[in-house]
């Protein structure tokens, strides 16, 4: 990770690059390869691994591979896998996506001068003009630029059954800032390509964790050109203006009970925990409630929506313990810094965050499940 004084700080880069594929899809998840506890012992001269690793991204000609990232923000959890074909020497891409926790299915290509995107469950395509230098994946550009990342060799361990080079990196320059970030790459020990990162950024009132794996990775192979070809249907037409979803915030608890149409946690939970704003989010297919909490020190946020709760999501990740709210189940992740949990009543699926103990956790959603 990194950061200059002229862009936001690398990690940021690296956190907002697993956002900026094109497309998404329906629900079923490849499973995240596990890692074992990372061996201390150096296997090789630290200077060549981050030498060859660096070499192995900046003189890539072409690469195909699927990438799947998962992330938490808050108490939002994704997931989404994506293939990708690259050209890099002609300045070509394609991604499709395979599947994700939210949106359709689409399929992207790109060159130097346009992006286009066919929805398939809209039967849309979407043109766009760029210009200027194009960076086709950018967190492997990120990462491949020594001015920004440097690296330290922390050992091995094995991803997918593979062996792999651990690579901690830290910034180059550092701005003046609040925000905690780290980043580890796993390298593998024969292609020296990233086979798994995972990135974390914790701030003041957030905290945005993501591990990205790649699999089934060929690289420098001749790819065929039709591979760059969006072939889309005779009646495809193209989309409809995107209006935003309405957002409003209430400083009031009783005026935000009084819009809001789900059924909402009370004005005070457990652990002295008490209202201190909320905000209502309105789309055409989506409808969700945001309510802080504070105790004079912590502060913690409850999310309720009326979309049903998928917990495949939560089944298929090894990020999470399947856990009992009073006589409801649910799913909850915790780390030395805060705790996410997740759990569905009456037809409503409920989230909740905060940097707080499993126990507190556990105690405010049962104080909501038991209202």
């Amino acid at each position: 990770m990194a950061s200059t004084t002229s862009r936001p700080a690398v990690l940021a880069i690296l956190l907002a690059a697993a956002l900026i594929t094109t497309g998404s899809a329906g629900i079923a998840f490849a499973e995240t390869p596990a890692t074992t506890d990372v061996q201390t012992t150096e296997p090789a001269d630290e200077d060549d691994v981050i030498d060859s690793f660096v070499e192995r991204l900046s003189t890539l000609e072409t690469v195909e591979f699927t990438r799947t990232t998962e992330s938490e923000f808050g108490n939002e959890t994704s997931r989404r896998t994506v293939h990708v074909v690259a050209d890099l020497e002609d300045i070509q891409k394609r991604t499709e996506t395979v599947n994700a926790t939210v949106g359709s299915n689409t399929t992207t290509v790109m060159n130097e001068s346009a992006i286009r995107t066919y929805d398939p469950a809209e039967n849309t395509v979407s043109e766009y003009e760029i210009s200027g230098e194009q960076t086709l994946l950018p967190t492997l550009d990120v990462l491949a630029n020594e001015s920004f990342v440097s690296y330290e060799l922390a050992g091995m361990d094995t991803v997918n059954g593979n062996d792999t080079y651990v690579l901690e990196a830290t910034p180059q320059r550092q701005a003046e800032t609040d925000v905690e970030m780290s980043l580890t790459v796993f390298v593998d020990t024969e292609t020296y390509f990233p086979v798994r990162i995972e990135s974390e950024r914790t701030g003041e009132t957030y905290t945005y964790s993501s591990t990205v794996t790649h699999s089934n990775v060929t690289l420098n192979e001749e790819i065929p050109e039709s591979t760059f070809e969006l072939d889309v249907p005779a009646d495809t037409s193209e989309p409809s203006e995107y209006v935003g979803p309405d957002v409003s915030a209430y400083e009031s608890y009783d005026d935000l009970s009084t819009q809001a149409t789900l059924s909402l946690p009370a004005e005070e939970l457990a652990a002295a925990f008490s209202f201190q704003e909320g905000t209502i989010v309105e789309g055409e297919d989506y409808y969700s409630v945001s309510l802080r909490y504070t105790d004079g020190e912590e502060t913690i946020s409850v999310n309720t929506r009326a979309d049903p709760f998928n917990e495949s999501i939560y089944e298929e990740s090894d990020r999470y313990e399947a856990v009992e709210v009073g006589e409801t189940a649910g799913y909850r992740y915790d780390s030395d810094e805060f705790t996410s949990l997740h759990w569905a009543e009456d037809e409503q699926a409920y989230s909740l965050y905060g940097e707080i103990e499993n126990g507190t956790a556990m105690d405010i959603a049962e104080s909501i499940v038991g209202e």
